[in-house]
């Protein structure tokens, strides 16, 4: 993975999306986000004008996804012109070169040998794909109102531009944190906490406690408390502790099960013993 990015000259994290989009077939959708997030925002918001301009981005909007705002406006630009993009408070300098960044990347993508999806992308992989590049984004909803605890024990908030404004989802992933008089995440998803586990495999953390000996399973059980960059992910999953330790594992069935006859059942050894 990391000598494929090499051979893309764009910011690591953009590079690690495009992969992630040809691993999930998603890579045409990817590479519209991509291009986009490379190049400056188009839309305008003139002072005088702000209300019109919010309402015509609106259009473009999507439930659960700030990204998603721009495989809408890049489908609807097909054939447009630039009377359609002043009329709708747009750039047409930013999306004359979030198309040649578009071009640009698509034969980067071709050179790579990369797989081009012929199905449109589920929300699910789509957003998956992109979380490969936004590990260091993720945030989850605190007790407190509209606040969010990211990684490294930061507080958040969502930007108030954002789709997910007042959408209270549990767990979100952005592009950006941004800090003005309060630190904000922008441009943001709502994600599943199991996708993270998944994609972050190799930087997780693991926190075993209470290990102790289940007659019901039959088995030594403990718990597993699973962060990322300080962030807890998985609070408490119930795992065998025979795979982590198996010296104390074997001590705690002697100890709680064996000896106090606690087995929950007989097996052949021990009657014939």
């Amino acid at each position: 993975i990391g000598q494929m990015m090499a051979k893309m000259p764009i910011d690591p994290r953009l590079a690690r999306m495009i992969l992630g989009g040809a691993h999930f077939g998603v890579l045409n959708e990817v590479l519209i986000i991509v291009a986009a997030l490379a190049v400056q925002d188009p839309r305008e918001r003139p002072n005088d004008k702000q209300t019109q301009a919010d309402q015509k981005h609106a259009l473009f909007k999507e439930g659960d996804s700030d990204f998603l705002f721009y495989i809408k406006l890049w489908e609807t630009l097909q054939n447009k012109r630039r009377n359609f993009a002043r009329q709708h408070f747009l750039s047409w300098l930013r999306l004359r070169e979030w198309k040649k960044t578009h071009e640009q990347l698509s034969e980067l993508a071709q050179g790579l040998k990369l797989s081009f999806n012929d199905k449109k992308a589920s929300y699910e992989n789509l957003h998956r794909a992109l979380l490969t590049g936004l590990l260091s984004f993720i945030a989850n909803k605190t007790d407190e109102k509209n606040v969010y605890m990211a990684v490294r024990q930061q507080k958040a908030r969502i930007f108030p531009a954002s789709t997910l404004h007042k959408g209270g989802a549990s767990w979100v992933m952005a592009f950006e944190m941004v800090e003005t008089s309060q630190v904000y995440l922008r441009t943001l998803a709502k994600i599943e906490p199991e996708w993270i586990l998944l994609a972050a495999r190799d930087l997780l953390k693991h926190h075993y406690f209470e290990p102790h000996w289940s007659k019901k399973a039959g088995i030594v059980n403990a718990y597993d408390q699973i962060s990322l960059f300080g962030l807890i992910i998985e609070p408490k999953r119930l795992m065998n502790y025979e795979k982590v330790d198996q010296v104390a594992a074997h001590e705690i069935f002697l100890r709680d099960a064996l000896t106090t006859g606690h087995l929950g059942v007989t097996p052949p050894f021990l009657k014939h013993n």
